[in-house]
């Protein structure tokens, strides 16, 4: 049976949106909506807080995480233009945002790319992990076992798509032993649209743990992988589908280790362009 995105949240017991006292960055294509949980804008290419989004992923992508955690503080950073494209200074720019405001936990980076950052981006970006901020980013959309940029980057958690019916990947993910996370990828409804893809479950997936830390009154020091792992309900990890997705409450799952199996997958390898955001 396919599911929606209300759905999905009901089946993984995120039915009482919070996310209270943890502080999203979102770098994307900026953002159209007006509330009064965005609580800083910048944008990367002139430096200003003008975050204009012409392309609307930046604003489908918020909307996405004020749903399930509304009561979070959002930092919205225009990294990407208006074709949802970007340039190492713009990412550069808005990574160092990041890392120098101390109430960002939590760093969204639904976009992908198979060229490696520049040193100076990634220093940056090293630097966000060494204040301790929790950085999540979708691994693409091209049916592929190909690394991808940033999630490949040591530190960075990856972020893969569930099919509507939760049985493996959306068809379009890209895929692998170690990927971190996955939600649901399809049928993802926001703003009058419905949309696919892993930037979408990115921001799924951003939006559970900042439930998670509310709920649990947990620093992002102490939101370790090890203990979100505790949120998944499969043992073993697969290619497909990582542990699965994460559930509110804690599963108690034991031992989960990585398994040498590795699952058939339907289909071959797209010849396509990624449709997720590519930022070079």
């Amino acid at each position: 049976m396919e599911i929606n995105l209300e759905e999905y949240l009901e089946h993984t017991g995120f039915t009482t949106p919070s996310g209270k006292g943890v502080g999203i960055a979102i770098i994307d294509t900026g953002c159209n909506l007006k509330n009064d949980k965005i609580v800083y804008t910048y944008n990367g290419f002139t430096g200003t807080t003008d975050v204009t989004d012409p392309k609307g992923h930046g604003t489908t992508i918020t909307d996405i995480i004020h749903r399930i955690a509304p009561e979070s503080n959002l930092y919205i950073m225009k990294g990407l233009d208006d074709y949802g494209s970007g340039d190492m200074l713009s990412v550069y720019n808005c990574l160092a945002r990041c890392r120098d405001i101390e109430d960002i936990d939590l760093i969204c980076m639904s976009f992908s790319s198979y060229k490696n950052l520049s040193q100076t981006t990634q220093n940056a970006l090293n630097g966000c992990l060494k204040e301790g901020k929790l950085m999540f980013a979708s691994i693409g959309n091209d049916n592929k076992k190909t690394p991808t940029y940033p999630s490949s980057i040591e530190g960075v958690y990856k972020v893969g798509a569930l099919n509507a019916d939760l049985t493996g990947k959306e068809k379009e993910s890209n895929f692998f032993t170690y990927t971190s996370f996955v939600a649901l990828g399809e049928n993802i409804d926001s703003l009058g649209e419905t949309y696919h893809g892993t930037s979408f479950a990115n921001a799924i997936v951003v939006a559970q743990v900042a439930n998670i830390m509310s709920d649990n009154q947990l620093s992002r020091q102490e939101t370790t992988y090890e203990y979100l792992k505790k949120h998944f309900r499969e043992k073993n990890r697969k290619l497909e589908t990582a542990f699965g997705s994460l559930y509110k409450e804690e599963t108690h799952v034991e031992d989960l280790q990585t398994t040498n199996r590795i699952d058939r997958f339907e289909g071959k390898e797209s010849e396509e362009r990624s449709t997720d955001q590519s930022f070079l």
